[in-house]
């Protein structure tokens, strides 16, 4: 075969789009070896979503703190629109707005380098209808969605079979109103992702596959941070303000709103010239000795508009946790320092590092922690560097 007359990445783009494995695989010597690698992945994943379709299943996909886990969902909906006669996906994700805004955006933009797109519909009470072509419903966990999707499931899908997706579900599944779906007839394959299985339920359930997000080289977990004890949060402060001449410090260490204002004044009131971002109900801005309401609801587009500040302070708590990531739209901007408190629940600590993430190889990251909790930090890390704590459990027909 004579070599292409395109570079191999632009060539390597082509055969992302057409999604034909044997077309690549023809092309192999010609396009970069993870193109190819991927290629092949998703074979063996296609290979195995035609069983999805079949059997009654449950799968756990399982993957570190911000590790690339919606990337292997949005693959899956990829790969199981692929299939002949595809069935339809029901993604849950928990009662958060901004949760299921952001899965839209990433489907979006996974949407614009697919030939055949995947076509989605997030139930609310003013759905009237489930579209013909829809292969994808979102459902967001509260009990006024669920009920919008019960009434149009007997309208309009009564009895279509379908894969579910439970995204979070160390929460999810304590939602009451997830349990039609899960005693439903027509379910064929039950898929839970979590970063964090740690509760006793997850030791209850059978998993026929555990699916385990690959870290890339460039992700940076708990076991890279730089990890400084420190009980003085101004100490902190000063460190990033003094130290870094660019880079975004979060501060979750406080979960009082009354604190989180008080320290927000304070860190304004020292440095004026740095923005100071408060995340709660009520989102503002201190800056230059004003105060002002921030009406932007994404993290990432409130970051953007401060990309001629090469300093930001960020403070949370609800907002600085699960499901929310602090980075610019373009990714060019994330947390580089982290104050945060070290939570005696495992779950609830992995959650709140949100310092974690995929990043430049150089990229240097300081977490602060109090010194009362230096022995509660060791044990969670030792824990979480063990990976996944379920096993697989083949059976036939959970």
């Amino acid at each position: 075969m004579s070599e292409p007359k395109v570079s191999q990445y632009i060539l390597a783009h082509i055969l992302e789009y057409l999604g034909d494995f044997a077309v690549t695989n023809a092309l192999k010597k010609f396009i970069p070896k993870a193109t190819w690698i991927q290629a092949y992945e998703n074979q063996q994943l296609l290979n195995e979503c035609y069983n999805l379709t079949k059997g009654k299943t449950r799968i756990l996909i399982y993957g570190s703190v911000q590790s690339g886990k919606s990337s292997k969902i949005l693959n899956y909906f990829n790969i199981l629109h692929r299939i002949p006669n595809p069935i339809l996906k029901i993604l849950v994700v928990p009662n958060s707005i901004l949760l299921m805004n952001q899965y839209k955006k990433h489907i979006d933009a996974f949407n614009k380098n697919l030939k055949h797109p995947i076509v989605y519909q997030a139930v609310d009470s003013q759905t009237s209808k489930i579209h013909k072509n829809t292969n994808l419903i979102l459902i967001m966990g509260n009990v006024y969605r669920f009920k919008a999707f019960y009434e149009l499931q007997q309208k309009f899908i009564k009895t279509t079979p379908f894969i579910l997706f439970v995204d979070e579900a160390d929460l999810c599944l304590n939602n009451k109103n997830i349990h039609p779906l899960l005693a439903s007839p027509n379910l064929r394959t039950h898929i839970d992702i979590t970063a964090t299985p740690y509760s006793s339920k997850f030791k209850k359930i059978k998993y026929d596959k555990i699916d385990k997000v690959t870290e890339r080289d460039n992700y940076f977990g708990i076991n890279r941070l730089n990890v400084i004890v420190q009980d003085d949060l101004l100490a902190a402060a000063q460190e990033f303000v003094t130290q870094n001449p660019d880079g975004i410090m979060l501060l979750n260490r406080h979960h009082l709103i009354a604190d989180m204002q008080r320290i927000a004044q304070t860190l304004a009131s020292q440095y004026p010239h740095i923005p100071v971002i408060l995340l709660s109900t009520d989102r503002t801005l201190h800056i230059q000795n004003q105060t002002t309401h921030i009406a932007e609801r994404s993290v990432s587009k409130i970051i953007d508009k401060f990309a001629q500040h090469p300093q930001i302070f960020i403070i949370g708590n609800r907002l600085a946790s699960r499901a929310v990531s602090y980075v610019s739209s373009d990714y060019s901007r994330h947390i580089t320092h982290q104050v945060t408190r070290v939570k005696e629940n495992i779950a609830s600590f992995a959650q709140s590092l949100r310092i974690c993430g995929v990043y430049q190889p150089s990229a240097i990251l300081k977490l602060y922690i109090t010194s009362n909790c230096e022995n509660t930090f060791a044990k969670h890390k030792n824990i979480l560097m063990q990976g996944c704590p379920i096993e697989e459990t083949p059976v036939e027909n959970i």
